[in-house]
């Protein structure tokens, strides 16, 4: 945190108004003379109902994304709520579809799962007005999907029912893609699966590097599953490849491949080899010598362990 000295308001002007006229020079000069930017002697009325709100607050209904890194770097706090609305700035973001801001508040620790008046997260926001982009990072920062506001319910259920077209009888975008991914997180969440399968394989890798071999085959486990998800495969699917999946398949067997790999010889991988062989699962499965029916049996029915000698008797 920046020391800051005491408190002064040059020449009468206060934050709230300098993020008004989006007078970056004001702002920089207030704040390192000591202006707090969650002091309410700050605080500007923008009009239209709002009130007066905090400058991080007004940067954000803006859509001003140097000033909102400005005042997040002299620790403005990225939750602070709209006294009537309980809306945050990652509210405000995800509604106007602001994803470099939604970044900025989420990485200065603005909780993804806030809560409104009306019950809604950022993420039930995000969707209502088709903002996918938002709608990916705040998964990616585990929001919650299973939410649901009183009004509303789920994201997942805003989706679908925001998206519906009854001249198509089916969703249109942006929400058929909203649906599909806020239907994977559901099932993620509920299986406490990362976000997706890379989270899962980079992990491995480093329990690799720290000779960790269980939570190694855990993280395996769990990008299987997240690929299994991602591209609804179940093994009956995986029997019966279409063209279609041949792709996702071959990423499918790789995880296993390399599982194997890892299983079979420890000591002869490096964290750097792994990564490696991350990059292509086609090449990995080439230098095995498998095809992609090959892959599949091994990943369907892999071998059974083999049992541990028993103790000879003593005499």
């Amino acid at each position: 945190m920046r020391e800051k000295p005491s408190f002064v308001v040059e020449e009468g002007w206060t934050l709230g108004e300098a993020v008004r006229d989006t007078d970056e020079y004001r702002i920089g000069a207030l704040l390192a003379s000591g202006a707090q930017a969650d002091d309410e002697r700050q605080f500007f009325d923008p009009g239209a109902g709002y009130g007066r709100c905090a400058p991080l607050f007004l940067a954000v209904i803006w859509g001003y994304d140097r000033i909102v890194a400005e005042l997040l770097e002299f620790d403005a706090d990225p939750e602070w709520a709209h006294p009537t609305y309980g809306s945050t700035a990652l509210h405000v973001a995800a509604k106007a579809g602001l994803a470099g801001v939604t970044t900025q508040l989420l990485d200065k620790g603005a909780a993804p799962d806030s809560l409104d008046r009306e019950g809604c997260t950022p993420l039930i926001t995000a969707t209502l007005y088709g903002q996918t982009a938002c709608a990916e990072l705040l998964l990616k920062a585990r929001a919650d999907a299973a939410i649901r506001s009183p009004g509303l319910g789920t994201a997942l259920k805003v989706a679908e029912r925001e998206g519906y077209c009854a001249e198509l009888g089916a969703l249109r975008q942006p929400f058929l893609g909203l649906a599909q991914m806020l239907r994977h997180a559901e099932r993620r969440q509920k299986l406490d699966l990362p976000h997706n399968a890379s989270e899962a394989e980079v992990d491995a890798a480093e329990h690799i590097a720290e000779g960790q071999a269980a939570a190694a085959r855990d993280e395996w486990a769990k990008a299987i599953r997240c690929y299994e998800l991602a591209q609804g495969l179940t093994p009956e699917d995986a029997l019966l490849p279409s063209k279609r999946k041949i792709e996702p398949l071959l990423q499918y067997a790789k995880v296993h491949y390399l599982k194997q790999l890892y299983l079979s010889n420890l000591t002869s991988i490096t964290a750097a080899a792994l990564a490696s062989s991350l990059e292509d699962g086609r090449e990995a499965l080439e230098a095995k010598g498998w095809d992609l029916e090959q892959a599949l049996d091994l990943l369907l029915h892999p071998p059974e362990p083999e049992p541990e000698p028993e103790p000879e008797p003593e005499p």
